[in-house]
């Protein structure tokens, strides 16, 4: 079985993380590649996916791991019957601008069942569940240098993601100062925000409101993954408020460490968010309300109950040790289901069953 696979695999996005767990994956179940890289932005060198960069051959599948827009004039080149589009979304509908690329390719391949169901109502190629792999931690030593200085025994609440209302980043901050007004715990954030965009004021805001004592911090410049890996290592429970996800890999980092997670019942996370093991927070469905191209105001998304996110909070800090021993056990599960063995397995499996089908077509 050959490969070509084309995916930013050295972004620090959670494109590139999962581009880069795909292509080893792949790797793992005996599937030779050929990888394009797509992205401009290179900061995270993943040498697995570097060895295998622009080798020559002709493979049998081409995977566009993706916006597909950013491929459409490529994926001309290609004969339809081997295009396979990986793709991930967060609202209840696809974009528009979407639809008829992803109808060139002969498959659609999504990480969750949202995904599916999204997918399966809006398009006429068939869709298929590819979850992504549990991602690999860097090789060097986790770097403790940029994490903010506080007590030993501080328990710390953390989240990392672009700052933007989907993430619902004020909504975290508002559960948090919500369960503890008095000092007694931490929350992180981890964050890269839009250019020019100080998110201290409205903290402050909420804070005066609130008239929480317990600190949050906001970093908001770039760290390696060895400064993001001693963050994980680090943090105690790990919060995502978020109003639509495909998958969000931090959080899913976080569950497959063990580490508690408090997260929106909503979307893609319900794959391997474990009710026994992590903590859902109620939503209602409500319109879309960020300005983007891709948006449009026909979408819906989740708006968490920030209430029911700080009685989860407070419980999780309350009850730590008999949370962190139920993450533990759903973590156990977690590390099986989505090993680069069993998630690359799946990608065979299927792609096998694509050459059967369709022998006379490849001949």
């Amino acid at each position: 079985m050959k490969v070509g696979f084309y995916g930013p695999v050295f972004e620090p996005t959670g494109y590139g993380c999962a581009a880069r767990g795909y292509v080893g994956s792949l790797l793992e179940a005996g599937i030779e590649l050929s990888v394009v890289n797509t992205s401009a932005v290179n900061r995270v060198f993943d040498p697995v996916a570097g060895a295998c960069l622009d080798r020559r051959m002709e493979p049998d599948f081409h995977l566009f791991h993706g916006n597909p827009l950013h491929y459409r004039a490529l994926t001309q080149f290609f004969p339809r019957i081997r295009l396979i589009s990986i793709i991930a979304w967060e609202t209840d509908t696809l974009p528009r601008q979407w639809i008829e690329s992803l109808n060139d390719a002969t498959e659609v391949w999504v990480p969750c069942a949202h995904n599916v169901s999204v997918c399966s109502a809006g398009l006429a190629t068939p869709v298929f569940r590819w979850p992504h792999p549990l991602a690999t931690a860097p090789s060097g030593a986790p770097d403790f240098s940029r994490m903010p200085p506080l007590p030993g025994d501080t328990y710390l609440f953390y989240s990392t993601f672009a700052w933007q209302n989907r993430k619902s980043p004020l909504g975290i901050v508002e559960s948090f100062f919500r369960a503890f007004p008095a000092a007694d715990a931490a929350l992180l954030l981890k964050i890269s925000g839009p250019r020019g965009y100080d998110p201290l004021g409205e903290i402050a805001e909420l804070r005066e409101r609130t008239g929480s004592k317990s600190p949050v911090l906001v970093e908001d410049d770039y760290w390696t993954p060895e400064q993001m890996e001693a963050l994980a290592q680090r943090g105690d429970c790990y919060v995502s408020l978020h109003r639509g996800e495909a998958w969000c890999y931090p959080l899913f980092d976080a569950a497959c460490r063990g580490k508690p997670v408090i997260a929106t019942a909503y979307s893609g996370p319900l794959d391997y968010l474990d009710s026994g093991g992590h903590f859902c927070v109620r939503y209602e469905m409500t319109p879309v309300d960020q300005d983007w191209k891709l948006y449009d105001r026909d979408m819906r998304w989740a708006s968490p109950d920030v209430g029911h996110a700080a009685e989860l909070m407070r419980y999780v800090f309350e009850n730590r040790d008999a949370v962190s021993q139920r993450a533990e056990r759903a973590a156990c599960k977690l590390r099986a289901l989505y090993s680069p063995a069993s998630v690359g397995r799946m990608a065979r499996e299927r792609l096998t069953s694509l050459l059967e089908r369709n022998q006379g077509v490849f001949a």
